[in-house]
């Protein structure tokens, strides 16, 4: 595109809500399981919220725009928010990272591509910041309590 005569803009968000939530998932069964101390920060958005930032970047003279939801939290105040709201007793389980290392090379000659990638993609995502602009009104607790409810 950079090359291109297009006008474009690439919006990239750090993450969505629905991505998180398995880690709910897994405080309503009791135990949240972490690599490393999680201590990388995210701000996932909603999906509402994503659209409506689209929606206001139009005529935007932007090339790229990073965004992320209103609220920044680290994995291991992620996972505490989801116990809170499960009404679970908090256990978060610290994996080494080297076990997530080892996934990432092992994990190509065991598994197809197309199910290696999305496996990829998380493990990376887990070892790294995922903080961009702040945007957005719905909040994560809002997201869990919905999850809850279903």
């Amino acid at each position: 595109m950079k090359n291109s005569r297009l006008d474009y803009c690439v919006i990239r968000p750090t993450g969505f809500f629905s991505d998180i939530s398995e880690i709910f998932k897994m405080a309503e069964r009791g135990k949240v399981y972490l690599f490393g101390k999680g201590e990388y920060r995210m701000n996932p958005i909603h999906g509402e919220d994503l659209a409506e930032f689209c929606v206001n970047c139009i005529h935007s003279s932007e090339q790229e725009l990073p965004v992320g939801g209103p609220e920044i939290f680290t994995q291991k105040e992620l996972s505490q928010v989801a116990f809170k709201i499960s009404g679970k007793k908090e256990k978060i389980v610290y994996i080494s990272d080297k076990i997530r290392v080892l996934i990432l090379k092992i994990g190509k000659f065991l598994m197809p591509k197309t199910k290696f990638g999305p496996v990829e993609f998380f493990l990376n995502a887990m070892s790294i910041d995922m903080v961009a602009p702040e945007y957005g009104k719905h909040k994560i607790e809002e997201y869990f309590e919905e999850l809850k409810n279903q």
